[in-house]
């Protein structure tokens, strides 16, 4: 009677003051923003998946009516590098990109995760309670985003 939602790397907006350590997404738009370089891996490599589409598709799986396998993973449709994505977020809020400092992950914060860090949701896209949910890739969550950043500068 149980399943389990294994979710890949949640991003969506937080305010820069929120007094933790914010989502990647977050942290990477709000730095750029105050023209401040990022320091990230590019060679480490996740899904990533927008809170909204992470908050659809739990709801979806809440409501499923018949039996639902005991594990479903949900990642973003985008196998990215933390590199490449975070060359997404600057693009999309008009940063320059040379504020974008591709380095290997044993030289970040980052040195512990797994290299690659990917979930496949190829099984949520069978189902009939969520097969019709689109989960955002990483520039349509970055240009879903990009206002929440820019109204709040």
């Amino acid at each position: 009677d149980a399943v389990v939602l294994r979710v890949s790397l949640v991003y969506g907006h937080e305010p820069a003051d929120a007094g933790k350590w914010l989502n990647f997404f977050a942290a990477c738009a709000h730095r750029l923003l105050r023209g401040e370089p990022v320091t990230v891996p590019e060679d480490q490599w996740t899904t990533p998946v927008l809170v909204d589409d992470v908050a659809e598709v739990t709801a979806a799986v809440l409501g499923a009516e018949g039996p639902l396998p005991p594990v479903l993973h949900l990642g973003g449709p985008d196998r990215v590098s933390r590199a490449a994505w975070a060359s997404v977020v600057a693009e999309t809020l008009g940063a320059p990109p040379h504020l974008v400092v591709p380095v290997p992950r044993a030289d970040t914060r980052y040195a512990s995760r797994p290299e690659n860090a990917c979930l496949t949701s190829s099984l949520l896209g069978r189902l009939p309670a969520t097969r019709k949910i689109v989960v955002r890739g990483v520039r349509e969550g970055a240009r879903d985003l990009a206002p929440a950043f820019t109204t709040t500068r």
